[in-house]
């Protein structure tokens, strides 16, 4: 079984799950590859990503 990314919908790339802690305080758990885990790393509503 493939994992898809949750946010670019690639399913050829490595992907793992991750904890996104946004700045409203909210965690949410998605799977995301490389490439998605640096796009929201870098993002200013995110606070960090585990």
């Amino acid at each position: 079984m493939s994992v898809t990314c949750a946010n670019c919908g690639e399913a050829d790339l490595p992907v793992r799950r991750y904890h996104v802690y946004l700045t409203t305080d909210e965690v949410v758990e998605v799977d995301l590859c490389e490439g998605c885990r640096h796009k929201f790393v870098t993002a200013t509503w995110v606070e960090a990503v585990v």
